[in-house]
């Protein structure tokens, strides 16, 4: 008894001290202003948190649930042994007697832990790393002020270690920083240590009370065919289901921690739209997320847009994976970050209510920055772990190929990139993919070590070539056919899904133990140096930027148990003027003829100069001043850049040959080393030289983010496109195009095509980003003119007709771009000798026309043409693509409803109306709602098939299909369980009761304008019992007439009493929330339809909503209005899905 006294005056004394400390460092924002406040009270045992009704788990029909997998930490497993027993480090006095007094709370703490089944053991080793660091003498010390004192056992089970591993120091540090408010800006540690453990601090963090954003949003890059980052988050939900005290700490009350990733069942599933004031984790690509926070969500309709710019705008963590790779979009999201006077609410005030955002930058590369960043302490060196791996051997080998390689013409445009990133340039020389093979298969001895070789090429095309070279080895060898994986290239989610699962098997993914029986060779392009933990025994690979370099080699040994070869090979690389002068010298006429026209490049550019300074001199005569123009006028801009940038190259390539050869054979490439090769000082400028430079990127202005913001204008002059300010200008990069496939399209029986009609389809079933693949607009122009072709050779039966629409080209925004037939797709393709001028003049047009629809856009094509193979597109793949529009869940099944497709939305085919009149009739069925029906074929006037649109409940994209539902709703039923679900939010928010009340009756009253006769009429609302908020349907849009309730219900606002004895700032704000609260308003909503006053009343209802749209824009900031707005629409779409949630309950009743 005497034991558990001490124990709780201990930690009791500690939190009275850390909250002492929080009270004079005050708050920074309305939440810590209240939290700070009661840090210091003594924190409830998870044991003993009261459990939260229900759980997640009960809603997973019949899904076997995950078990937390370890995130990369000190406790993953090796291959072939377990990790070493964490060293226990020397201790002074103080500390022993601390460590002591912390020992003496193991018996209470271990009692209080029960619940997650971890024993007094387990603590020793997690108290011995809570330390703010080391003493004079170097020794660890246990200090309760710092943290409480679950913190560090919560952070081990939520990465997934078993006693008696714990966490990494820096892994701890930066919890202790952002549990006690501290700016950490950036993160700059060695790959391999377990940055993406990030997640879980963050989410540990909140768990503890620290008043930190509620949204954590991941960012990796586009090039990421498999992310670590899906895995981390997945695991982290698992974790918090399994333990409810954890989720009741989180605010979620049974429910499940809504994560969104780029791959699995959580892909992009928006599920952290449902309730801003709940923990969330989004992982996201540059493009998502950028383009959506900065109101142009690609794939994201208008209405929608200022809903996620909202959202991540404010309350929200950006973790920026990789950040050294998108220095604009770090740029971007620093100013929003740090610009709260110019991009945020107008008074200091207001700012204390909208929750900041934040940014995280993560990067390897040891890169120096003008903000906080942490790096490793004395205390990680001293990890054994982390020593292991920051000592792993990696022995370099150079080969240097044995002719010159050939010189790419800097008068060609050379299209450095695809989708995935890699070089898509033809082979740079058949002797690099060659004797890169060669070497792989070197490393392997022959195949029969029980080895992985990772091999990377930056061509695409070269790195098809190493597979095929590998086989043919094998071959000549008389071995067995190598194991090969190809890692290259955009894929859709499912074939990521795949291509995750083959690694895993293989054992290039950590935590995957398997028994070899022959060499395994990966070869990846730059798909592969991101995003995900590659693990090999062995690397090949060609030279490319030093940034990238150091990614590629964090992915060999990762983990230091092995005994790792690498080999570079060398090329040539772009030779100096002076060099390509004597190569001339030497062989004449027979210099290449690429050679010959940078020669010719550097002749101009030298007469040019010349002439420039000869113009300077006095008493020229005309003739002579016309001669020197001649000669400057004859280098263009154009040669200029072409050549200045043909010179960037070669510098670069002699600074990377240069830190290559500092290391020299058989030096070593661990992350150590890397770290020591770059802190060098003599070396600063070769290191500098073989990085990337830096790409220009525009300001970002208040103007600009005001005029992105006014998403209800479909045009705006002052509204670029976002792209150069998420990844800068890059003028030498390809465009991207995305494909799609679907089994369906909105195409009439007769082939016509309807634009306004496909738009309305398109909008009930947009792209899911399950479903693309993101490539170069060239490869899929070719790829599409090839398929037609192929198809249309043999047209007709199951395949589709020649006149058939069979590719539609959407935006990003989602508008109707254009569309081509089969015929006009086949038309493209060159004819070859049998072509006159004229057609193939025209030919040629059609196909410029046809690229530049690509460009930035999404390519719907029929599924029936084919060509993906191994997730890949193929032009000579003929099967039919297997697509996700039909509702099969064999696509990517939801996790919380497993008959449900991760897309949300299906589509079926209604047949002759007279045969199936009950399918035309009724609703689609439980949790469904029908979205949009779409007639294909008319018979004397009446339709006969369509295509049917249904959305699954939760998910409704616009208002239309939230006021369809399969139970009746009355209107001041629905406002008020609107009204209840803002006051919830306002609480978990910890909001002040003043604005609670506005957010309140903004709720009471959002939908008064649905009592107008004409929307009750076109919703076929019942006749007994109206008004109706929520109806059966099907809409009468034609009866409908544009009608926007949300200015109809701007009248009876005005009426209202408790709106009047509002001031008028209050009164602007209520007003705008309601007008909002579809999407429109910004800064104009139509006024079709609204017959409750006249003409010239409604408009100048209407100039009123812009003009308060802009006042309050100005005095809440572009993203703190949205925010707000965010919290109603919320509130209503959870109001509407609890009330399908009764109707589908109620026919699932017995």
């Amino acid at each position: 008894m005497a034991r558990r006294a001490d124990a709780r005056r201990f930690r009791t004394l500690s939190h009275r001290r850390h909250a002492a400390g929080h009270r004079q460092r005050g708050s920074r924002s309305y939440e810590g202003a209240r939290r700070n406040s009661g840090r210091g009270r003594r924190r409830e045992d998870p044991g003993v948190v009261q459990r939260a009704q229900g759980s997640c788990q009960s809603r997973q029909r019949g899904r076997p649930q995950a078990k937390p997998r370890a995130v990369d930490g000190s406790g993953q497993r090796a291959r072939s042994q377990q990790p070493e027993r964490a060293r226990e480090p020397p201790r002074s006095n103080d500390g022993r007697r601390q460590e002591l007094e912390a020992q003496r709370c193991e018996g209470d703490l271990g009692q209080a832990h029960a619940a997650s089944r971890v024993g007094t053991k387990t603590l020793r080793p997690l108290f011995r790393v809570l330390a703010a660091g080391g003493d004079a003498q170097g020794a660890w010390r246990v200090n309760a002020d710092l943290l409480p004192a679950q913190a560090g056992l919560w952070l081990a089970e939520a990465l997934g270690l078993q006693p008696p591993h714990t966490p990494f120091p820096w892994q701890i540090d930066l919890l202790r920083r952002l549990y006690q408010g501290q700016d950490v800006a950036a993160l700059d540690i060695p790959t391999g240590l377990g940055k993406t453990a990030v997640m879980a601090v963050w989410l540990v963090a909140r768990a503890l009370g620290a008043s930190l954003p509620r949204r954590l949003v991941y960012v990796v890059d586009r090039r990421a065919v498999v992310d670590q980052a899906t895995e981390v988050a997945e695991s982290l939900r698992a974790w918090v289901e399994a333990r409810p005290y954890i989720a009741s700490a989180l605010g979620l009350d049974g429910r499940c921690l809504p994560i969104s990733t780029l791959r699995g069942q959580h892909v992009d599933n928006r599920a952290w739209l449902e309730d801003p004031s709940l923990p969330a984790i989004v992982v996201g690509t540059v493009d998502m997320v950028g383009s959506r926070l900065l109101f142009s969500g690609y794939g994201v309709s208008s209405k929608m847009r200022p809903y996620h710019a909202g959202l991540l705008g404010v309350d929200t963590l950006v973790v920026l994976d990789e950040a050294h790779l998108v220095p604009a979009f770090e740029d971007l999201l620093r100013q929003v970050e740090r610009g709260a006077d110019v991009l945020g609410p107008q008074e200091a005030s207001l700012r204390a209510l909208v929750p900041p955002f934040r940014l995280l930058s993560l990067s390897a590369t040891g890169r120096q920055t003008d903000f906080a960043t942490m790096t490793l302490s004395k205390e990680d060196r001293e990890h054994p772990i982390v020593e292991k791996r920051l000592s792993a051997k990696k022995a370099l080998s150079i080969v240097e190929l044995a002719t010159v390689a050939q010189v790419s013409d800097p008068l060609v445009d050379r299209r450095n990139t695809d989708g995935a990133g890699e070089s898509s340039q033809k082979s740079k020389t058949p002797k690099l993919a060659e004797v890169v093979a060669k070497q792989a298969w070197e490393l392997a001895t022959q195949g029969t070590a029980k080895v992985r070789c990772l091999v990377f090429c930056d061509a695409r095309k070269d790195a098809i070539v190493v597979a095929t070279e590998l086989r043919n080895l094998a071959k000549s060898a008389d071995a067995s056919e190598p194991t090969i994986e190809l890692l290259v290239g955009g894929r859709r989610v499912k074939e990521r899904t795949q291509a995750r699962e083959a690694l895993a098997r293989l054992g290039f993914l950590p935590g995957t133990e398997v028994t070899l029986e022959r060499s395994v060779f990966l070869i990846a392009t730059s798909a592969g140096e991101v995003g995900v933990d590659l693990d090999a025994d062995h690397m090949v690979c060609d030279l490319v930027a030093w940034e990238r370099m150091v990614q590629r080699l964090g992915r060999v040994n990762r983990r230091g148990d092995g005994d790792a070869k690498v080999v570079v090979v060398l090329e040539a690389g772009p030779l100096g003027e002076d060099v390509l002068r004597k190569e001339a010298e030497t062989l004449g006429d027979k210099l290449p003829k690429e050679r010959k026209r940078l020669l010719d490049l550097f002749d101009k550019r030298n007469r040019a100069n010349k002439a420039r300074a000869e113009l300077n001199q006095p008493g020229l005569r005309s003739s002579e001043i016309k001669r020197l123009k001649s000669q400057i006028s004859a280098f263009k801009d154009a040669d200029a850049k072409k050549l200045a940038a043909y010179e960037a190259e070669a510098s670069q390539h002699a600074a990377l040959r240069k830190l290559v050869y500092t290391v020299g054979d058989n030096g070593s490439l661990s992350p150590d080393a890397l770290l020591s090769l770059r802190s060098r000082s003599d070396l600063a400028d070769t290191v500098r030289q073989a990085t990337t430079v830096e790409a220009l990127r525009p300001e970002l202005t208040r103007a600009l983010v005001d005029a992105w913001s006014m998403t209800s204008l479909d045009e705006h002059p002052g509204r670029p496109e976002v792209d150069p300010w998420l990844r800068g200008f890059h003028p030498n990069d390809p465009p991207q195009t995305t494909v799609v496939w679907r089994r369906h399209l909105p195409v009439r029986a007769d082939g016509s095509f309807d634009a306004k009609a496909a738009k309305r389809f398109f909008e009930a079933a947009p792209p899911h980003t399950s479903e693309q693949l993101e490539t170069e607009t060239h490869l899929v122009l070719d790829w599409l003119i090839e398929r037609a072709a192929t198809i249309a050779s043999a047209a007709g039966g199951a395949l589709p007709e020649l006149e058939q629409v069979v590719a539609v080209v959407l935006g990003r925004r989602g508008e109707l771009k254009g569309w081509r037939t089969l015929r006009q797709l086949d038309a493209a393709k060159s004819k070859g000798k049998n072509e006159n001028k004229e057609a193939k003049k025209a030919r040629e047009q059609a196909v410029k026309e046809l690229e530049q629809l690509l460009i930035g856009a999404t390519l719907v094509v029929d599924a029936r043409l084919g060509g993906l193979r191994d997730g890949l597109l193929d032009e000579k793949a003929n099967t039919t693509v297997e697509a996700s529009d039909d509702g099969s869940t064999s696509w990517l099944p939801r996790p919380d409803v497993v008959e449900v497709p991760v897309t949300g939305f299906r589509i079926r085919v209604l047949g002759a109306k007279e045969e199936d009149e009950s399918a035309w009739r009724t609703t689609p069925g439980a949790g469904w709602v029908r979205r949009h029906l779409f007639v294909t074929n008319v018979v004397n006037g009446e339709p006969s098939q369509a295509l049917v649109i249904d959305g699954w409940a939760g998910d409704a994209a616009t208002e239309e299909e939230r006021a369809e539902a399969d139970r009746p709703q009355p209107l001041e039923e629905h406002q008020g369980w609107a009204e209840d679900c803002v006051r919830q939010i306002a609480r978990r928010l910890r909001m002040d009761t003043a604005r609670t009340n506005l957010l309140a009756l903004a709720a009471r009253l959002h939908d008064e304008g649905k009592r107008a006769a004409r929307w009750q009429r076109a919703f076929k609302a019942p006749i007994e019992g109206r008004p109706y908020a929520k109806t059966k349907g099907p809409i009468d849009f034609d009866l409908l007439d544009g009608y926007r309730h949300e200015l109809g219900s701007l009248p009876h606002v005005e009426a209202h009493h408790d709106f009047k004895a509002l001031d008028p700032d209050d009164q602007d704000f209520v007003l705008h929330l309601i007008a909002a609260h579809h999407g429109f308003a910004r800064p104009l909503i139509d006024t079709s339809g609204c017959d409750d006053a006249p003409p010239s009343i409604v408009e100048e209802r209407a100039r009123a909503v812009a003009l308060r749209f802009a006042r309050l824009s100005r005095r809440w900031g572009p993203w703190g209005l949205t925010w707000w707005e965010a919290l109603l629409r919320s509130a209503d779409q959870t109001a509407s899905r609890r009330n399908q949630q009764a109707a589908t309950a109620h026919k699932e009743q017995p």
